[in-house]
């Protein structure tokens, strides 16, 4: 059996100060954190998507540092 965990906007857009700020996200990122650590233990792969849109959206905006993945999370060159 395969694995590899996949994480899915995690971008600034979702956090504090966001444009479209989640209940909690701290303590999803948290949560994701610790996935992440699992699978960088145990050498599996992490794949992460960024949805990207463009200016006139209401968010996710493409050269905005709401679009961009969460700088907590744990990327490595083997992951981008």
């Amino acid at each position: 059996m395969k694995q590899a965990l996949l994480i899915i906007d995690v971008q600034n857009d979702y956090f504090k100060n966001g444009k479209m700020e989640l209940v909690n996200p701290e303590l999803v990122l948290q949560n994701t954190n610790q996935l992440e650590d699992y699978f960088i233990r145990n050498n599996l792969p992490i794949i992460y998507i960024q949805h990207i849109s463009p200016a006139s959206a209401s968010f996710f905006q493409e050269n905005t540092i709401g679009v961009e993945l969460h700088p907590q999370l744990q990327i490595t060159d083997d992951s981008l």
